[in-house]
């Protein structure tokens, strides 16, 4: 993820060709989206505007060109609150012009399973000003366990069905 903007957009193709493999290109058009591809750059190295910037570029492009336009996929992200080199890195990037409909913000408070917290945006919001909407603060690791799962809450400021849940692909067993 630091790599160049040829890594990013590698890295891009084999990202929505998997998500379409897995999914099905039929049963996506059939939910309408279009559906948010986030990121996750937790950890080391830190992401470059070079690498997002051809991620981005290529993820939307990519869903339309192999699905002949019936499958859009949205380039988001996903990082840790206090990773102020990815999140400059990500502002550089949407000055250039490039797409980030939305992040994810990994800021735990514990580790294990932890009660729902109130969202307090001075408590998530990077050092760094990303003009990009929050949906969602991941506040806790591990609940039951190293093999367990992350415990996240949505913005309580967003409108949940139109800003992030009609974005999201739900498992067809679901429906």
């Amino acid at each position: 993820m630091n790599g160049s903007q040829e890594d990013g957009s590698r890295d891009a193709q084999q990202n929505v060709d998997d998500l379409l493999a897995t999914f099905g290109s039929g049963y996506l058009a059939s939910l309408g989206g279009p559906y948010y591809l986030f990121l996750d750059v937790e950890g080391v190295p830190s992401l470059s505007s070079s690498y997002y910037t051809g991620r981005a570029s290529t993820v939307a492009g990519r869903s339309a060109a192999i699905t002949a336009g019936r499958v859009q996929v949205l380039p988001c992200r996903h990082a840790a609150q206090s990773d102020t080199q990815t999140w400059s890195s990500l502002v550089a990037a949407i000055r250039w012009g490039v797409t980030c409909k939305g992040a994810w913000i990994a800021h735990w408070l514990a580790s294990g399973c932890q009660a729902i917290p109130e969202w307090e945006s001075a408590k998530i919001n990077p050092d760094v000003y990303v003009p990009v909407p929050i949906l969602i603060w991941q506040y806790a690791d591990a609940c039951h366990g190293v093999c367990g799962f992350d415990c996240s809450v949505t913005n309580p400021a967003i409108d949940l069905q139109h800003d992030l849940l009609r974005h999201l692909i739900p498992p067809p067993s679901l429906l």
